[in-house]
């Protein structure tokens, strides 16, 4: 019997490098937002971003959107807590990158929002909230390759910058519309071949109705 297991996707903790590259592709979208929630099509820039690190980590499964969504939201919520604390620095290491988009976050922001906020971002968040990739690693050609990219190594993990992660976003996408572009081709070349053969085979009846119709 065939296996019901679903595919495992991307499990486990957020490396540091996935971390800031989502910090990074979330930050300025939520500044130019006023703060306010992102919408679906910009949440999928930030998945975009974070599984481009993940390719540079050589991890083979993709984060989903929602994965993405959640990471922010405990984000925010720990760095509530750390300025909760009122010491004047914090040991958290995502602290320092956090603050430069939320330290004029209003007052409970990461844990409590107003009833209409809270509805507006549940709604955004529903809405066509699904994996933005397949689960599977990103094959690239030659000249778009992913690793050994100039990213620096963080500890034991190699951390992209946020103009290198953006670049390596666009690679990503570029390499899925071209395997996309040739199943279609595929597609398209085995309708002709059947199509030619049906004309064949039609103009055989023509041309021979004995030996179609038998003797």
């Amino acid at each position: 019997m065939p296996s019901s297991k679903k595919s495992p996707g991307a499990r486990g903790p957020w490396s540091d490098g996935e971390t800031s590259a989502l910090v990074d592709a979330w930050g300025p979208m939520y500044l130019r937002r006023n703060q306010n929630p992102l919408a679906v099509e910009e949440w999928r820039v930030v998945c975009s971003a974070v599984n481009a690190q993940r390719a540079a980590e050589g991890c083979r499964f993709n984060r989903s959107l929602v994965q993405c969504q959640k990471r922010i939201y405990t984000l925010k919520d720990q760095y509530q807590k750390e300025l909760a604390k009122g010491r004047p620095t914090s040991g958290w290491r995502h602290f320092t990158q956090l603050r430069a988009f939320l330290a004029d976050s209003p007052p409970g922001f990461a844990t409590k929002t107003t009833a209409a906020s809270g509805k507006k971002e549940k709604e955004e968040e529903v809405e066509e909230a699904s994996p933005c990739f397949p689960e599977t690693k990103p094959a690239t050609d030659k000249n778009e390759e992913v690793v050994g990219c100039g990213c620096e190594l963080v500890g034991s993990v190699r951390c992209c910058p946020a103009a290198t992660v953006t670049k390596l976003a666009e690679v990503y996408e570029r390499v899925e519309m071209k395997r996309l572009g040739v199943k279609e081709k595929e597609m398209e070349m085995e309708k002709n071949t059947i199509s030619r053969c049906i004309l064949g085979h039609k103009k055989m009846k023509v041309e021979n109705p004995e030996e179609t119709h038998g003797n």
